[in-house]
């Protein structure tokens, strides 16, 4: 009887160890198809932020030097960038203008229309047109200003 009982544990524990190989095995495969598919979901990753640095560079050259003033405003109307012309037109640094109100650099009797042209930009993702005067040392300065809602940052 106990011969019979360790021979049967015998083959128990050949059995389990078969099967914990074979659990094993497939893990193995299993875990090394997963990392595989990480290795290309990394390269990918890699690429594409080589393209988005690439891009980012494009963009800030055509942002940062174009010949006229962009800001990027939020909803409220403050200013969160400033290229290098339309810190020039303000007579300001552009560390200056950042989270400042547009509004400060207006001539008074045009805020309403800025912040008609500003409501409108926020309700719709149309291009929006207005005419503002911008008060400078020297005096006065004509300047139209578009706009549109862009779907990022909640930027306006």
């Amino acid at each position: 009887m106990k011969r019979r009982l360790e021979g049967n544990n015998k083959h128990k524990k050949e059995i389990l160890s078969k099967r914990i190989s074979s659990d094993f095995d497939r893990l193995s495969l299993w875990f090394n198809s997963a990392q595989e598919q990480l290795d290309i979901y990394k390269e990918a990753l890699r690429q594409a932020q080589e393209e988005i640095e690439k891009f980012q560079s494009m963009y800030t050259d055509f942002y940062e030097f174009a010949p006229v003033g962009y800001l990027t405003l939020d909803k409220k109307g403050k200013i969160n960038g400033a290229n290098l012309m339309a810190a020039s037109l303000l007579g300001k640094g552009r560390s200056r203008l950042l989270q400042t109100a547009l509004l400060v650099y207006l001539v008074k009797e045009d805020w309403s229309v800025f912040q008609t042209f500003l409501s409108r930009i926020i309700e719709t993702f149309e291009r929006q047109t207005c005419e503002v005067r911008v008060k400078r040392k020297e005096g006065r300065k004509e300047g139209r200003k578009e706009g549109r809602k862009e779907n990022h940052c909640g930027s306006a």
